[in-house]
């Protein structure tokens, strides 16, 4: 028997379905989220070290 056909014949097969791949779906959302705010966590930071860089490097300190 095909499960095509089984998820035709079965409302509950058919929504079990559905709902596991929202649930992948989501989850790879999600997962893509994260890698996005690390790739703009990590160019905030180096940002953060060349500003820093350029700082030490065109002022005076004096003591």
């Amino acid at each position: 028997m095909s499960i095509d056909r089984t998820t035709a014949l079965s409302p509950l097969l058919f929504a079990q379905k559905t709902a596991n791949y929202l649930s992948v779906a989501t989850v790879q959302l999600a997962n893509e989220q994260i890698e996005t705010q690390g790739v703009a966590a990590l160019a905030l930071i180096q940002a953060i070290l060349q500003i820093n860089d350029r700082l030490g490097s065109n002022l005076d300190v004096m003591a």
